[in-house]
């Protein structure tokens, strides 16, 4: 009777395996981080020749004065003394639009009273002294 025997392989990756692709996904982690840093910097300007300096200039189409001291100049005024306001005018306002009269003669009251009355115990606006009603008002 012969048997053979076989490697056996198992259900889940190598842990060797596992183990090298993170180091290499730390590493490719490590090179992109690092080639972000180096483009984030301003280029660097070389050393100066010896002899030689640098100096910063400005290129503006205006030139302005630099200093580190910021000017500054005292100024004083002196107001009046308060003086006593005078009273204010008194408001009256403009006339607009036309005036108009009204003229009552003697009784007309005492009618106007009466149809009102009338008006107000009927409690119908189909009284033939309506019209005369609403003209004294409107006057």
């Amino acid at each position: 009777m012969t048997v053979n025997i076989g490697i056996l392989q198992s259900a889940g990756p190598d842990p060797v395996e596992l183990q090298q692709r993170q180091q290499e996904a730390r590493r490719r982690a490590q090179a992109k981080r690092h080639v972000l840093q180096q483009q984030a910097r301003p280029p660097r300007t070389p050393d100066p020749v010896e002899g030689r300096q640098h100096v910063d200039v400005q290129t503006e189409l205006y030139l302005e004065e630099l200093s580190d001291r910021v000017e500054e100049a005292d100024v004083e005024c002196q107001t009046d003394a308060f003086l006593d306001r005078p009273p204010s005018p008194l408001f009256i306002p403009a006339k607009t639009g036309v005036d108009c009269e009204t003229q009552i003669l003697e009784g007309e009251v005492t009618l106007f009273y009466y149809f009102i009355s009338l008006f107000v115990l009927n409690g119908t606006y189909d009284t033939p002294h309506c019209g005369t009603i609403i003209y004294m008002e409107s006057c």
